[in-house]
This record gives structure tokens, C-alpha cells and sequence, in this order.
């Protein structure tokens, strides 16, 4: 059996104040239980006996170079899936690209539309598909769009680079939508 290790209240603050600084996602106090539990894994695997040391590590030059894409995958919250909020993906249709269609914007240039924190990519995907189907019904639209998805964490884009899911993970979306959307 693995013992568990306490964050001390110290290297919880040396760890939200360097989360907030350099991430800009708040940590508050109501939030040091999480914080704990999901890094005792890192403490293991990296054989150490405290909080303490791992701060210590973490912050050496070898953490900031070795640890900190580990650190960031535990320290944010990859919640995501396809067709996710849908009432946005309706205003996206019926209000946002009528809206642009009508003031010119849609009709003279590529949108470019920015996935900010899109986890493994099941809200860009969900935008191409909902998109890809607006303009199929919009023909006279002599535009494109593009989409650039982001996130903080390298293992999630390297799901959303593959693209592969689990028949689960697709559940809601169509089948229609399955058979055109694939290669």
C-alpha cells in the first residue's frame, strides 16, 4: 500500500502562485485537496517523500525543462466532448453566422476561428462539423473558414492531432455526420 503525502500549506502557495503567475489559472485554498491528490502520482513516480521536494525539483532547471508538461497535465481539467454545450452550436447557426453573413464578413474572407483550451479536440472537430454542414446548406457562401485549436497541455493535442476516438467518445455525434466527416 502507497502512503499518501500532505501538501503543506507553504508548497501549496509556492505551487497556485506559480500556477496563476505563469498559467493565469487560479488556485485557491478550497482547491489544495485536489491539488494533492493529483500530483501524489507524480511524488511516486518520481520516488519523492515530500511536497517539499517536489517543489524543489519542479522548480530546479531539470524540473522546468523535464517536469513541467507532467505538472501542467495534472494540474488542469481536460473535460471535454463532442457536441458539448449544443445550445452554443445552435447560436453559432441561427444567430453568430447569419449575423456575419449579413454584415459582409462571412462573404469576403476566410473566418478563422480560435479553439482556445480545446482538450483532446472534440470542440474544434464539433465546430468543422457544424460548420462544414452550414455551408453545404449555404452554397452561395464563397468562403471558408479555418480552425486553430489550442491547449496548455501537449498530451491532450496529441490526441486532438490523431484525431481517433473510442466509439464512445462519438456517441452524440450523427451518423450522417460520421459518414461525411470521414476520410
Amino acid at each position: 500500500m502507497q502512503q499518501t503525502v500532505s501538501l503543506l500549506k507553504k508548497d501549496f502557495l509556492r505551487l497556485s502562485d506559480f500556477i496563476n503567475r505563469e498559467y493565469g489559472i487560479m488556485m485557491p485554498p478550497v482547491k489544495k485537496t485536489l491539488l494533492e491528490s493529483r500530483l501524489q502520482k507524480r511524488l511516486r513516480k518520481l520516488e519523492l517523500g515530500t511536497f517539499q521536494e517536489y517543489c524543489d525539483y519542479l522548480f530546479s532547471a531539470k524540473g522546468l525543462q523535464n517536469e513541467i508538461p507532467h505538472f501542467i497535465d495534472k494540474i488542469t481539467t481536460n473535460k471535454t466532448d463532442f457536441f458539448r454545450e449544443p445550445d452554443h452550436f445552435d447560436y453559432l447557426v441561427q444567430h453568430a453566422m447569419p449575423e456575419l453573413i449579413r454584415s459582409g464578413i462571412a462573404s469576403q474572407k476566410e473566418l478563422k476561428i480560435w479553439s482556445a483550451g480545446c482538450s483532446s479536440g472534440e470542440e474544434p472537430y464539433t465546430l468543422g462539423m457544424v460548420l462544414s454542414n452550414y455551408y453545404d446548406q449555404h452554397p452561395n457562401l464563397n468562403t471558408g473558414f479555418s480552425i486553430l485549436g489550442t491547449d496548455i497541455s501537449p498530451e491532450v493535442l496529441k490526441t486532438a492531432q490523431r484525431a481517433v476516438y473510442h466509439e464512445m467518445r462519438i456517441e452524440p455525434v450523427s451518423m450522417g455526420m460520421r459518414k461525411k466527416n470521414t476520410c
